[in-house]
């Protein structure tokens, strides 16, 4: 399958004001200049797991467990990405025949959260605020102005984006990637209401990774 725009490393990505350097990226004058002394917005640790995943050793990390405190920028890396994973697949002509599936299979990047309203507004909510801050994306895009606002980005080329709490959510629909947002319970105070929480987490994990492993033998994409 050929390719309908070239692909940015993830350095571009992350840093090009084209892509996502607005939002994560240094920061710049008027002319696009990076101001003195600036910083990256995204947190150097963050960048070099990226540089990790992408650069270093791709091709070797499919399933990537992400923990640490609040405001540490977990999301957020979830959110790139997903994000870059989304450009790569969409830059094909035609991703369902890359991947030797029927034409009219429609691909999948999934974001679970125990609670859907919680998927809604934290980790799909982020995503796509970050997608919507991209001149690449709302260029390469479609805008549904039906959605509320902040939600209006659809994925084209046979791709979407389903936001859930269940596997139920994403039934006979080929995954490419998926976030599983707040998915650590195990310091929670064990009661019934929490078994039954481990239990969906769980099972949504289990049935994601089995899912992909049939539509996508080469295992591309990540789950996080």
């Amino acid at each position: 399958s050929s390719y309908r725009f070239e692909i940015p490393t993830i350095y571009q990505f992350v840093e090009d004001n084209f892509y996502l350097g607005g939002e994560l990226g240094f920061m710049t004058d008027d002319n696009g200049e990076r101001l003195p002394g600036s910083r990256r917005q995204l947190y150097n640790y963050w960048m070099d797991k990226l540089e990790t995943i992408y650069v270093k050793e791709p091709g070797k990390y499919h399933q990537i467990l992400i923990t640490g405190g609040i405001g540490i920028g977990k999301t957020t890396f979830m959110n790139v990405i997903q994000a870059y994973d989304y450009l790569c697949l969409q830059a094909l002509e035609s991703p369902q025949r890359y991947y030797g599936l029927m034409p009219s299979t429609v691909i999948i990047f999934a974001f679970f959260n125990v609670l859907k309203e919680l998927a809604d507004d934290v980790s799909y909510g982020q995503f796509q605020r970050m997608l919507d801050s991209s001149p690449f994306f709302k260029k390469n895009m479609k805008v549904n102005r039906q959605k509320k606002p902040g939600f209006q980005l659809e994925a084209t080329n046979g791709i979407e984006f389903k936001v859930g709490s269940r596997i139920s959510h994403t039934l006979g629909i080929a995954v490419f990637g998926a976030e599983l947002d707040e998915a650590n319970f195990g310091t929670e105070k064990q009661d019934k209401r929490m078994d039954e929480r481990r239990s969906q987490v769980y099972d949504n994990y289990t049935s994601l990774v089995r899912r992909k492993e049939t539509r996508f033998l080469s295992m591309p994409g990540h789950f996080c």
